[in-house]
């Protein structure tokens, strides 16, 4: 997402117990409930993104060198069936926090290398 033009939004534990309580109406058994929910609210809808999570798998180029691995160009796509061994899946609140995790992996990673094992002959 664009940094210029994304909306941030912080989480307090009472956000936490509404996005449940709506998560539990809309998703729930209780129709009736589910109804009169998006009747008396569905023109106030603007983002509904901040109560949805999605899971991303992770991925990276890892380029060897002289003095060890060099890891960068992380990316994430969403997806519903999460492939734990060709790689990592996570879970995140929405694209700005997966962003964000990108980002921070990149800077974290982006200035160093990691150690390469040495081998030892066998006598």
């Amino acid at each position: 997402m664009n940094a210029e033009t994304r909306t941030l939004l912080k989480v307090r534990l009472e956000d936490v117990v509404e996005a449940e309580r709506i998560f539990t109406t809309l998703m729930g058994e209780n129709v009736e409930d589910r109804r009169k929910f998006i009747e008396e609210n569905a023109l106030d809808v603007v983002n509904l993104e901040y109560l949805i999570s999605m899971i991303y798998q992770l991925g990276w180029t890892t380029l060897p060198g002289l003095r060890g691995l060099s890891v960068s160009e992380f990316r994430a796509a969403p997806t519903a069936t999460p492939d734990m061994e060709r790689g990592v899946a996570v879970e995140f609140a929405g694209q700005a926090d997966c962003d964000e995790f990108l980002q921070a992996a990149e800077a974290e990673f982006a200035a160093r290398r990691l150690a390469t094992p040495r081998m030892h002959s066998i006598p």
